[in-house]
């Protein structure tokens, strides 16, 4: 099992202890068909979001407008939170951020990463011959940010607060190839779109889209 081809849990969190941002009335969220653009307004924060076409990226563009910004603090989650004894690697999977399920011959490891100013998080899944392995990547553009292991699962990215924008960029990879760095992989998705801004991408996009719906 891959754990239903699933890569990770992402949470981007913009408020600290001030008002909730994407509540009440002022909130608004709107998903563009035609280009594939999702918008959020909030209580001084507007956000754009949308998947890049080329690659196996998803950028956020976060406009913090508030009068007193806050941290952006990007939180990145493994799937299970199951953390079983395993008594002859207890010690080597604790000091390498890592958690292993076994369920009969069939092993899941899950393993948090911080390399170079972005946060990673593997996974492998092996049973005899078997093998898969999936990475998700991500970095902040335009913001100081640093990295930090909250706790067993989960590993935290946080921009500086400051007023304007920056954005967030969320790669993945998979391989069935055990001797293939899946990790390098999806950094390379990231460097491939880090040197474009966001309104460039988008742009590719709308126009990949645009070919789309004209068919």
């Amino acid at each position: 099992s891959d754990y239903g081809s699933s890569c990770g849990y992402v949470d981007i969190h913009c408020p600290d202890a001030g008002e909730d941002v994407f509540a009440g009335t002022r909130f608004r969220q709107h998903l563009s068909v035609a280009d594939g653009l999702m918008t959020l307004h909030g209580n001084g924060i507007g956000v754009r979001v949308f998947a890049l076409h080329e690659r196996d990226v998803i950028a956020v563009e976060i406009d913090d407008q508030r009068k007193t910004p806050a941290a952006i603090n990007i939180d990145l989650r493994m799937l299970r939170y199951a953390i079983q004894c395993i008594y002859d690697r207890s010690y080597e999977l604790a000091s390498n951020h890592a958690v292993m399920v076994r369920t009969a011959e069939h092993t899941a490891t899950s393993r948090l990463h911080s390399r170079n100013g972005r946060i990673l998080l593997t996974q492998e899944y092996r049973e005899r011959q078997y093998y898969n392995a999936s990475a998700v990547a991500i970095e902040v553009l335009g913001r100081a940010s640093r990295t930090r292991y909250l706790n067993e699962s989960t590993v935290q990215l946080s921009a500086d607060p400051g007023r304007g924008k920056c954005v967030v960029l969320i790669a993945s990879a998979a391989s069935f190839d055990p001797k293939e760095d899946v990790a390098g992989r999806a950094v390379r998705e990231l460097e491939s779109v880090s040197g474009q801004t966001f309104d460039g991408l988008l742009r590719s996009n709308a126009a990949w889209w645009d070919g789309f719906w004209s068919k």
